[in-house]
């Protein structure tokens, strides 16, 4: 009976190194998704930086070339005020 015993015995503690191991291996491959995650979404804030940079660069832009057009009208506004009173 002993020898029954010491084999149940032998054979619980191999289930429980197996769960143990089984154990570990899960959190490993919860921990690498976890990063992976935690990688993507921060790899989508960069994206998304960089198009919010790319906007307010052709944002300034399209603003100087209006400026530079409305001071180019107002140029041609005085040039054709001061014609006309040459005259």
């Amino acid at each position: 009976m002993s020898k029954f015993i010491e084999e149940m015995k032998k054979d619980i503690e191999g289930m429980e190194a197996r769960h143990e191991q089984h154990k570990e291996l899960r959190h490993e491959k919860h921990e690498e998704k976890k990063f992976a995650r935690e990688l993507k979404h921060q790899m989508k804030h960069e994206e998304h930086e960089k198009i919010k940079q790319g906007c307010k660069i052709a944002h300034e832009e399209k603003k100087e070339e209006r400026h530079e057009r409305h001071e180019e009208k107002q140029l041609e506004k005085e040039l054709k005020y001061q014609m006309k009173h040459e005259k």
